[in-house]
């Protein structure tokens, strides 16, 4: 029942038009086609590459949406057409409906305008953000707040509240209607029958979304969407990934069987080598930094008991002095948690810690680990939702020292 209601909620929020596309992916066939039938000029400098192009997906996204086209240029242009690409690579559930869509255009609009009184524009949209952060939809709510410009004091504030709530939805989450014990009995034999056969992970994924409501998704592009644009003739192909950086197709969270698994261990491949190392880790110092405030018991606590000899593999700093110096940074020097993260990160690393830290080997042996281990995982520890495939591929790979699958899942529940 609660993953029948989850898939409706997700078709609700952000539908897609009669042939199942997003408002990006329709912007971006389109843009492909127009970009093939006319490519600009082999000589037109970056910007003016970027201008031609910001204009051609805002007369599309108007086309498509009905609407007058969006007066907007510059930097404004940047801003919305940005916001457009980063909105369309959201996991579905977090998707605006195209007609709450229209409030934050109007909001930069009326920037780009000069307007002096916009703020029962402002009011519409806080209460969008509002809404999001309530609803748990805290990946909208950081897009969101991205378009204001703020002190950096209300800034800090924001994002401390965004990741104390996600950690802490990560971390408190419970499956609010158990499994039967025959279904979880059906899972553990499927999973043996495909490790027995050598299926790979996916039919595993497939059941767990078909019938536990956990549906496992990373930013994938599609093979046939990345083969139509290396159509474009070079340089412009790699000018347009300059220009939008690499978002031109976009890799938007898609359930992991939308391809075969070769596919997907390619995407995973890309996603976690640009993502990095340093990114990859920030996810599991921010839950030991979590636990390390948290007051009386918590379901993670093992992962800081067990924290010293895993940050020892790739960390200059114990995992004492870690700690203290990200929430120095985020308290003394008044940084953002993430950036005190960030920072920390990027000076206790071991350079020879970030070469090749992921290869085609890591992944498939990542993948295969997964499918073992889910044979032994307790189903109703698991939350319905949306997880990262990339990233719990990418601690499998840096070895977290999770004891239970579960709470290494839970991690990475998107929210």
């Amino acid at each position: 029942m609660v993953w029948s209601i989850l898939k409706k909620f997700a078709g609700e929020v952000g539908p897609p038009d009669e042939q199942g596309l997003t408002l990006g992916e329709r912007m971006s066939a389109r843009l492909l086609d127009q970009l093939l039938a006319e490519p600009p000029p082999p000589d037109e400098d970056a910007g003016e590459l970027r201008r031609r192009v910001d204009r051609l997906l805002l007369d599309l996204e108007a086309d498509i949406l009905g609407l007058q086209p969006t007066i907007l240029a510059g930097r404004f242009a940047r801003l919305w057409i940005d916001f457009l690409l980063r909105h369309d690579a959201l996991p579905a559930e977090m998707h605006l409906h195209p007609d709450d869509l229209r409030i934050p255009r109007e909001v930069i609009v009326a920037f780009h305008r000069g307007e002096k009184h916009i703020e029962p524009l402002a009011r519409r949209m806080l209460n969008q953000i509002d809404r999001a952060f309530r609803e748990g939809r805290l990946m909208l709510c950081e897009l969101l707040l991205s378009l204001f410009e703020t002190e950096a004091a209300t800034r800090r504030n924001n994002e401390r509240n965004i990741f104390f709530d996600r950690r802490t939805r990560q971390i408190s989450a419970v499956r609010r209607v158990h499994l039967l014990s025959g279904t979880v009995a059906r899972f553990r034999a499927h999973v043996a029958t495909t490790l027995a056969e050598s299926e790979g992970v996916l039919p595993v994924l497939e059941w767990l979304s078909d019938h536990a409501g956990v549906r496992f998704c990373a930013p994938l592009r599609l093979e046939p969407e990345v083969q139509r644009w290396d159509e474009l003739p070079e340089p412009l192909r790699t000018r347009l990934d300059t220009a939008y950086s690499g978002r031109i197709p976009t890799g938007r969270y898609r359930h992991a069987l939308v391809a075969d698994e070769e596919w997907v261990r390619a995407e995973l491949l890309r996603i976690l080598s640009e993502r990095g190392i340093r990114q990859q880790l920030a996810t599991t110092v921010g839950a030991i930094y979590f636990v390390a405030l948290s007051a009386g018991r918590c379901d993670f606590d093992d992962l800081l008991f067990d924290a010293d000899a895993w940050v020892e593999t790739w960390s200059t700093m114990r995992t004492a002095t870690l700690l203290s110096e990200v929430h120095r940074r985020a308290h003394v020097d008044r940084l953002e948690v993430g950036k005190a993260i960030d920072d920390v990160i990027a000076e206790a690393l071991r350079p020879d810690v970030e070469q090749d830290w992921v290869t085609p080997e890591l992944i498939s042996e990542a993948l295969h680990s997964l499918h073992r281990r889910l044979r032994d995982i307790d189903l109703n520890a698991l939350p319905a939702g949306t997880y990262d495939l990339s990233g719990v591929v990418g601690d499998t790979i840096l070895a977290v020292p999770h004891r239970r699958l579960s709470r290494a899942l839970r991690l990475h529940r998107l929210i």
